[in-house]
């Protein structure tokens, strides 16, 4: 005998079976045996889920992968399978060193499973596959996975611009802040962010871009995000720059300024060293003053064989009135005009 077609199952249903059996024997026997066998029909699948890792996340460190399950009825098993991608797949021991997928049962209860201590190796993206078999070993159709990178280096970044000790423009459209950043090939910048701080004159604050002015000691509040438009509508701070006269007119010409600048990951990591560059800013010519011979419509001179003057280049201490190059004389003819 065999039990009624699928079609004629009901899903969720208990169905009881008896059985009864009755010997050959002449006049018949009047001992019978009946058992009874009482069952649940399901034909419903299990699905499992990934709580960790995220689909598309970036990590740092992912001690532990963690999920769930769930049934019409009750989840028997869950298995799991990890690949690297372009790589191979994890042994469910310690490594990944198979060439074709292996599945390995996840760890704690079936409604809220886990796996630890799995040897991530970072700068690798990783794929991670849960499915569920349920007590009446119906399988999980479309098994669950979450595709993630791991990268456990830090970002670095760079000021390219200012190189000089001083600068006459800053932080202008036609003179940026520049510099670069960059991080592991799997990986990814989130974002590039600096901070300036004024040196001298005291008090060496930092500007604060919330009230932009140089106001705050509190130099973990004073950083702020730079721009990026490389590459043009994709950006991705490798290259970035500081265009911004809110902070070109808090600076004090003759005043020393220094910059740093630090790169965040797609996972939160931050640069371990801060990039950074101290320049006095300085947008005040030099002036000069002839001494011989001097000034005037109504001066003579029998010979002219020194010609002689003094120079001073402002702002004067407690900035910095930095150093002339060079002086330049010019000699004109009046009645030629040469």
């Amino acid at each position: 005998w065999s039990r009624p077609s699928n079609g004629l199952m009901e899903n969720t249903k208990k169905y009881m079976v008896r059985l009864r059996s009755q010997d050959k024997a002449v006049p018949g026997s009047t001992n019978e045996r009946v058992q009874d066998f009482t069952f649940t029909y399901d034909n419903e699948a299990p699905n499992t889920s990934l709580t960790l890792p995220v689909n598309g996340a970036f990590y740092s460190s992912l001690n532990t992968i963690s999920g769930g399950s769930s049934d019409n009825i009750d989840v028997s098993t869950v298995v799991l399978s990890i690949r690297q991608v372009g790589g191979n797949w994890y042994d469910g021991v310690s490594a990944f060193n198979q060439g074709s997928e292996v599945w390995f049962g996840a760890k704690g209860s079936t409604n809220s499973w886990n796996y630890t201590n799995i040897p991530w190796a970072t700068n690798n993206q990783y794929i991670v596959k849960s499915s569920a078999t349920d007590v009446a070993s119906n399988v999980q159709v479309l098994y669950s996975s979450a595709t993630f990178t791991f990268d456990a280096s830090t970002p670095t970044a760079v000021i390219t611009k200012p190189i000089v000790a001083r600068s006459k423009a800053l932080s202008t459209t036609n003179s940026p802040l520049r510099g670069t950043a960059a991080d592991n090939s799997q990986g990814g910048l989130s974002r590039v962010e600096m901070r300036v701080q004024r040196l001298n004159p005291t008090p060496q604050w930092y500007w604060m871009p919330s009230g932009e002015d140089f106001n705050s000691g509190s130099g973990e509040s004073a950083w702020f995000a730079v721009s990026s438009t490389e590459p043009v509508g994709a950006p991705d701070w490798t290259k970035w720059y500081v265009s911004s006269t809110s902070i070109e007119q808090d600076l004090v010409s003759g005043g020393e300024y220094e910059f740093n600048v630090r790169a965040i990951d797609r996972t939160g990591a931050y640069s371990l060293v801060y990039s950074t560059k101290t320049t006095i800013y300085d947008k005040t010519a030099p002036e000069t003053a002839l001494t011989f011979p001097t000034s005037g419509s109504s001066v003579y001179v029998s010979s002219l064989t020194v010609i002689t003057g003094s120079m001073e280049d402002l702002p004067i201490n407690p900035l910095s009135s930095g150093t002339v190059a060079n002086v330049w004389v010019q000699l004109r003819r009046f009645d030629t005009g040469k």
